[in-house]
Order: C-alpha cells, then structure tokens, then sequence
C-alpha cells in the first residue's frame, strides 16, 4: 500500500470508532431514559394503588359546602373528583416542550 492508501485507511477507522462511540452514547442515553420511565411508572402506580384503597376506605357520606349549594356526597366522589382535577392541572402545567423562557434569550439569539 501506498502511504496515502494507509492514511484514508487510518482515516476510515478512526470514523467508525467515531461513530461506534457515538452509538454506545446514545444508546446508553435511550437505556437511561427508559430506566426512568420504568421508574416513573412504577411510583405511579403505587401511588393510584395507594389512592384507590383510600378511597375504597373512606367511601361513607360527607357534607361538601359548593359555592350556592350543600350536598352529602359519597367521599368516594369528591376524592376522584379532586384526584381528576389535580391531575389535569398537572398535566397542563406540566407538558413539556411549554417551559417559560425570558425574552432576553431571544433577543441575544437575534444578535
């Protein structure tokens, strides 16, 4: 081989090891995500296990005062309900890709 032949030879190789560390990378970053999904996961559902045995538990009548309005209600309603609400706020407080960010770092993105 001519020494320009082994230079792109060298050349190629050092690419692939370029790419393969590359690909370990991200494949270690797709194992860490999903490790935390599992995880998220899990503590979810201890927590709606959790919930739901409350509320299996305390399922007897109980005055709630509305606005204009008294009613005696299951326990079993208004905890669902609260639990429902809850999570709907938290959903939307919580999307991603919605995070608040200053127009200070537009205008310097301008720049």
């Amino acid at each position: 081989m001519r020494p320009e032949e082994e230079q792109r030879q060298g050349d190629r190789e050092v690419e692939e090891d370029e790419a393969t560390r590359l690909d370990r990378e991200h494949l270690q970053r797709l194992r860490r995500s999903r490790q935390a999904r599992v995880v998220k996961l899990s503590v979810a559902l201890f927590f709606v296990v959790v919930f739901a045995v409350f509320v299996i538990g305390n399922s007897e009548k109980a005055n709630v005062d509305f606005v204009f309005v008294e009613s005696a209600v299951p326990l079993i309603w208004v905890m669902l309900a609260c639990a429902i609400v809850g999570g709907i706020v938290g959903f939307v407080i919580g999307r991603p890709g919605r995070q608040f960010r200053f127009h200070r770092e537009d205008e310097d993105r301008r720049r």
